[in-house]
């Protein structure tokens, strides 16, 4: 290879010239032939270089850089629906349509087929207060306005107009349930326990009573008269209170009284600094000769006509009256105090 020839790789299809490198059209086909028997000239043996031994590319065009290639982030065009007015939905008025029973061609010459049954009526309830009409289902009516649907509150006083209206044509009943008398009592139970309660009560609170109150006027009595009194838990039978309770100061008195007659007895109780001795000395030995002497649960009772007398812790003590009293009797009413 010369130093003034350079080699070219081409190839002719379809008579144009193609670098067989590049694949780039290259030039004229007769221009780059070379005829089969050419003479070789002489080749001056020089010192090759890169260039001479590689292949000479073809030009290449000369790179321009884009200018236009980054552009700004175009700007969104979705739509804004936060801006935009909501549509306001349509509604539109359905009727349903009764259902219309079907119709079934059957041949004169087949009898197998069984007849329709009847439907079973079933008996009429009647109730007093309210009656359960079957519920009438709006037949389609023709609206005038097409272009447009009725209103949530057009429609619901559409609605109530129709309800009205069907209740009205219903018919009225012939007969009304004769009201029924209630009893207080049987209608209410719970009131009637609770009311037997209270007479309950009341009944025990009374007899409480009753028992505890000569004991409760004994106690004002005898803070009243400042003596240290006490009301006697035994009573002869047939012989009852006779009260109120009487008081003085430093003397209570009480009173029983025969069931029988006018007989009865009287305990007095007033303060006093006698002993068992001085009251033998200075009341029993003045009301009468002859006495008796008892011991009841360490005190000294004297008894004498009837009536009895002793002293237990300051206050003096004495039974008197017309009541038939034993000795026993005497002593029972003695220790109830």
């Amino acid at each position: 290879m010369s130093g003034n020839m350079r080699v070219k790789n081409t190839i002719v299809i379809n008579g144009k010239v193609y670098d067989a490198i590049t694949g780039l059209p290259a030039g004229a086909p007769d221009a780059i032939s070379t005829p089969a028997h050419a003479a070789k000239p002489t080749v001056a043996h020089q010192a090759q270089t890169m260039s001479d031994i590689a292949p000479r590319r073809a030009d290449t065009k000369a790179i321009v850089k884009a200018k236009s290639v980054h552009r700004q982030t175009q700007r969104s065009q979705t739509l804004r629906r936060d801006l935009i007015k909501h549509p306001a939905p349509q509604q539109h008025a359905q009727t349903r349509r009764k259902p219309t029973p079907g119709s079934i061609a059957t041949s004169p010459h087949i009898s197998k087929f069984a007849p329709h049954p009847q439907p079973i009526a079933k008996p009429a309830v009647s109730h007093a207060t309210v009656s359960h009409q079957a519920e009438h289902k709006p037949a389609p009516q023709n609206h005038h306005k097409a272009t447009g649907a009725l209103s949530s509150r057009e429609l619901k006083e559409k609605l109530i107009a129709e309800r009205l209206a069907a209740v009205q044509n219903e018919p009225t009943h012939a007969h009304h349930a004769a009201p029924k008398k209630h009893n207080f009592f049987a209608q209410a139970p719970r009131v009637s326990s609770v009311l037997a309660g209270c007479f309950a009560i009341v009944l025990i609170g009374g007899y409480l009573t009753y028992i505890n109150m000569p004991n409760l006027s004994m106690r004002v009595a005898a803070a009243q008269a400042g003596v240290d009194a006490s009301f006697p838990d035994y009573r002869p039978d047939g012989y009852r209170f006779d009260g109120p309770i009487a008081y003085n100061n430093g003397e209570v008195s009480l009173k029983f009284t025969s069931n029988t007659n006018t007989s009865g007895y009287t305990i007095n109780q007033k303060n006093s600094s006698w002993d068992s001795q001085a009251v033998l000395d200075n009341y029993v030995s003045k009301k009468a000769k002859e006495y008796l002497t008892y011991s009841e649960q360490g005190l000294t009772i004297y008894t004498f006509k009837g009536e009895a007398a002793w002293v237990n812790g300051g206050v003096f003590y004495t039974i008197s009256g017309d009541a038939p009293l034993s000795s026993d009797q005497v002593l029972r009413i003695v220790g109830s105090m």
